[in-house]
């Protein structure tokens, strides 16, 4: 309900704030709800995966994501598999899987382009480009970091410019694009 949804928004903007700690709180409470839909379990149970990535917990990191990957699967929702996949794609990096994060990446952004979602597919080909580094592919990881960073550009054509400036301005998307600009010019 009403409770849950305003729980999902916290945990998103504490997410997009890099503050993990209260993303994972925001988080947990709301996964104490009872009657949660998949759908929504899911993309909580994501999102505190994803924080756990940055904090450094690898393994609960990947039990997280895998949880929410069944739960999406279960829900039917397209969209909510391809965003798990991309959430288990940066915690099995995390787990120390990289071949494992490179098929979740790939899988996600595959999904999303076909679907024309510029947005969620430049973040799956960071993901990708990252599992490539750990894989010692740095000419992949250096073609899909730059294409990640043109499908970024893109998205300031697409969107208008107060709310493309407003979504360059947070703090999770400063730190990707900085990890991208890196990954573009590694040689």
């Amino acid at each position: 309900g009403a409770l849950a949804l305003a729980g999902q928004i916290q945990a998103a903007m504490a997410l997009s704030q890099r503050q993990f700690p209260a993303a994972i709180e925001a988080g947990r409470r709301v996964l104490l709800e009872t009657g949660l839909s998949a759908d929504v379990a899911a993309g909580v149970k994501n999102m505190v995966g994803l924080a756990q990535v940055a904090m450094g917990a690898g393994r609960e990191a990947a039990a997280s994501t895998a949880e929410a990957a069944s739960l999406a699967a279960k829900s039917g929702s397209a969209w909510l598999i391809a965003e798990t996949a991309l959430g288990q794609a940066q915690a099995q990096l995390a787990a120390g899987d990289a071949h494992k994060a490179l098929e979740s990446a790939r899988a996600a952004q595959q999904w999303f382009a076909r679907v024309g979602n510029q947005e969620a597919e430049w973040r799956s080909l960071l993901a990708a480009a990252q599992a490539e580094v750990v894989l010692k592919d740095a000419g992949n990881a250096r073609a899909d970091a730059g294409r990640a960073l043109e499908l970024l550009a893109a998205l300031g054509q697409k969107w208008d410019p107060g709310s493309y400036a407003g979504y360059s301005a947070r703090p999770d998307i400063q730190f990707d694009r900085g990890q991208l600009e890196r990954l573009a010019a590694a040689k």
